[in-house]
């Protein structure tokens, strides 16, 4: 009954909803959603949905899920991925999605409640300074996935550069 239940037209969603996004549930790591939808789906459905597929791969590598009785059904989830997928295009994201893409890779964070409360009042802006001491290189990109972060957490950044 699972499998009935994903669709061509589903199966297209998730492939879409997944083109941006690295689980179902959240950004930081795969979650119960993740864990229901990937039991549901039999691989030669996939396929033909590179980013759904990929999702797929990247899910074998994790331990197997234990479910409990209280996980959503694959009814609930699909629901769940509807009401994401319009406030995806209203560009709305919860404030304790935000702070995980904010806090994603620190080894500290300090303040992190008045943070949350911050982010559940207006976007945070973020400023970045780099004085260059030579010519860029590879070491650059570590920064820049953390404002990759920051920006799909939504925060306003802006970029300094000292010469």
């Amino acid at each position: 009954m699972a499998s009935k239940l994903l669709t061509t037209e589903v199966l297209h969603q998730l492939n879409t909803f997944l083109e941006h996004q690295s689980y179902l549930g959240g950004y930081v790591q795969p979650t119960v959603e993740d864990a229901v939808v990937y039991a549901s789906y039999e691989s030669k459905e996939v396929d033909e949905y590179i980013h759904l597929k990929r999702w797929c791969n990247h899910l074998k590598s994790f331990p197997k899920l234990t479910l409990n009785e209280n996980v959503p059904s694959l009814e609930q989830v699909i629901s769940r991925l509807n009401k994401a997928t319009s406030q995806e295009s209203s560009g709305k994201m919860a404030a304790k999605e935000q702070l995980a893409l904010i806090t994603r890779g620190l080894d500290e964070v300090m303040g992190e409640e008045r943070l949350l409360a911050l982010l559940e009042k207006r976007p945070i802006k973020v400023y970045w300074g780099t004085a260059t001491t030579g010519k860029p290189h590879v070491a650059y990109f570590v920064p820049m996935t953390k404002i990759a972060d920051f920006l799909l957490a939504g925060c306003e950044v802006s970029s300094l550069k000292v010469k």
